[in-house]
């Protein structure tokens, strides 16, 4: 692996931050992307991620964690795009890219 690639793992990695208040497996990553890696995705917690106070460009899920439920992934992917899209308003001189949900 590269030394400037090595450098910004590195500089990402310190910018990890663990959301225990959604689950064990929910981190932050430089303040723009959320991971959740939770075996099991609730409303609840879906809730919770809407309501983080930071700028989100990427939300990344675990399919798995939705079992079956259609109706779930469904309306988690419309709120959560649309917490993206109230957020970018509020700086449109960012471009909008929801190319990272589920």
């Amino acid at each position: 692996m590269s030394l400037c690639l090595e450098d910004k793992i590195l500089s990402l990695l310190k910018r990890l931050k663990k959301l225990d208040n959604i689950g064990d497996r929910t981190y932050i990553v430089g303040d723009t992307m959320l991971v959740c890696l939770e075996e099991k995705i609730s409303e609840e917690m879906v809730d919770k991620i809407g309501n983080i106070d930071t700028d989100l460009s990427w939300i990344v899920l675990r399919d798995s964690a939705f079992d079956d439920d259609c109706d779930l992934k469904v309306n988690t992917t419309r709120k959560l795009r649309t917490i993206i899209k109230e957020s970018r308003k509020k700086r449109p001189e960012d471009i909008l890219d929801l190319g990272g949900i589920l």
